[in-house]
């Protein structure tokens, strides 16, 4: 407990002695409003006690009895922020000393805007600054709340949960940073290199394969992602999943890239068109890292 606190608490108990039970009333109504503004609260209380110190424990001014009911009014007000203030501060006090949050939002590898046209800023300002964020808190709160789950890595808390709000938030806190990683501000194009090779070798063309993640990204039954996935041994294949779910969960599958179907990656930029969102996705599709991912696998890049 601070001094601040203690300090606080006394000055206001003192002068609550200065008041009689009308006042202790209007005194419970001050603290309730000033709960709303804690900063009007402290600043408030700081300069009631400044008062205080001037017109000393006699509670005059100078001007005799007069001044009587303006001391009970000072007393009262003083009372009540003091109060108030120490209340609304200390739980600040405590949260600066607390731990860290074990997880945190990843920076983007690049700016906001810098997807645009075919991404915009705003659409990046909800989905990874509303959205993204959320999965995060969430997460937090959740290993928070339980202590084995503390010191553990993000894979390891999305293969150990099972399903439920620990997997669903862990897992759309990867699945996003992996997102934004399998897009580009110079992406676009077609791979080039040993994984250009292996996917011909899968499907015969780029096109072929294109066709194919279409498919199975536009035919995702409401929320979830399509991916890009490899074995150890170099074989690829497309996977669509459902909501949170994630080739991560299985060790012995190499994500290469995604594209989140789910509708906040495209509502604001095309509506209810996926198809169109589709088309976008391809203009920014992140060649190099999936590439990345192919070279070292048996595990991805991130």
């Amino acid at each position: 407990v601070s001094m601040q606190f203690v300090r606080s608490l006394a000055l206001g108990s003192a002068a609550v002695k200065c008041v009689n039970t009308q006042a202790f009333t209007a005194m419970t109504r001050i603290s309730a409003r000033s709960l709303f503004t804690k900063g009007n609260a402290i600043g408030s209380a700081n300069n009631s006690l400044k008062t205080l110190a001037k017109y000393g424990e006699a509670g005059k001014d100078g001007q005799g009895e007069k001044s009587d009911g303006k001391w009970r009014t000072m007393a009262l007000t003083s009372a009540a922020l003091i109060s108030v203030s120490a209340l609304i501060s200390e739980p600040s006090e405590t949260h600066a000393s607390s731990a860290a949050p074990a997880f945190t939002l990843p920076e983007l590898p690049y700016a906001r805007n810098a997807l645009e046209p075919h991404v915009s800023a705003e659409t990046i300002d909800y989905h990874y600054g509303k959205h993204h964020q959320a999965y995060v808190n969430n997460l937090n709160g959740l290993v928070a709340a339980d202590p084995a789950l503390a010191g553990k890595g993000l894979v390891d808390l999305i293969r150990a949960a099972g399903p439920g709000p620990l997997f669903n938030n862990a897992a759309q806190v990867w699945n996003h940073t992996f997102y934004w990683h399998s897009l580009s501000p110079t992406g676009g194009g077609e791979p080039t290199g040993p994984l250009a090779d292996a996917i011909r070798s899968k499907w015969g063309t780029f096109g072929a394969f294109q066709e194919e993640f279409n498919r199975a990204a536009g035919g995702q039954f409401g929320s979830g992602w399509a991916w890009l996935v490899s074995d150890p041994a170099g074989r690829l294949r497309i996977e669509a999943t459902a909501n949170a779910a994630s080739p991560v969960t299985d060790p012995a599958a190499v994500p290469l890239l995604t594209c989140d179907v789910w509708e906040h990656a495209y509502y604001i930029d095309h509506r209810n068109s996926r198809p169109a969102y589709l088309a976008a996705f391809w203009r920014v599709v992140n060649w190099e890292f999936a590439a990345a991912n192919y070279a070292a696998r048996p595990r991805p890049r991130l």
